[in-house]
């Protein structure tokens, strides 16, 4: 008889595993006696990352690199090679622009990803339109700041409570269009709190609840 790691009790049978798996089988004959073996299923996963999401100036290139060693690349700009490269007014404009590609290796397995560009005119424009949001709010110390539509430059993220006294400030460099700062009041007083976002040509304010 046959007993497989998995529970199955046939000589043979088909598998599909999602990730490399490990199959042990047990076999007995009349006599009772038995021998082991086992066989390993590689199961090939592409990983593919293009990076963060982004917002540039008009002035900026960059090239999307989906990684070296796969057989085809299929671009939603129409291009098959490994690499391309974002151009302002040849093949980006103005606001948001999406980016996407499926990749295939030798053994036919596949992968996709995409990212968003957005392309503005200027830094002061991106720092107008930056925004930030709390998580979570109301919060029991631990909370998270998200800041959103900036290009990269530094800002000043401070935490004040509502007397207007410095909690903690911390000077933060943000290059990708969504960045995430994390900040623990978990020892300090319960109340309320005003978290404050700045640079030269921004000044935002949230309030925070802590419980």
């Amino acid at each position: 008889k046959y007993l497989w790691s998995n529970g199955v009790t046939t000589a043979s049978f088909t598998v599909s595993p999602m990730q490399t798996t490990v199959y042990t089988v047990v076999v007995s004959d009349t006599s009772s006696c038995t021998t082991i073996d086992s066989v390993v299923v590689t199961v090939n996963n592409p990983n593919l990352f293009l990076g963060p999401d982004i917002t540039i100036v008009d002035t900026s290139s960059i090239v999307l690199d989906a990684g070296f060693g796969y057989v085809d690349y299929d671009w939603s700009t129409g291009d098959t090679t490994q690499s391309i490269i974002i151009e302002p007014y040849i093949n980006a404009q103005l606001g948001i622009n999406k980016y996407s590609v499926l990749v295939t290796d030798v053994y036919g397995c596949q992968a996709s990803d995409s990212i968003y560009i957005n392309y503005v005119l200027s830094v002061v424009e991106a720092s107008k339109n930056v925004s930030f949001g709390i998580y979570p709010n109301p919060t029991k110390g631990i909370f998270n700041v998200v800041i959103e539509g900036t290009v990269a430059q530094s800002f000043k993220l401070d935490v004040l409570n509502l007397e207007g006294r410095l909690i903690e400030s911390r000077r933060i460099y943000v290059n990708q269009a969504q960045y995430t700062e994390q900040f623990d009041l978990s020892t300090y007083a319960k109340g309320v709190y005003i978290i404050r976002l700045m640079n030269e040509g921004v000044i935002v304010t949230k309030k925070l609840i802590v419980q």
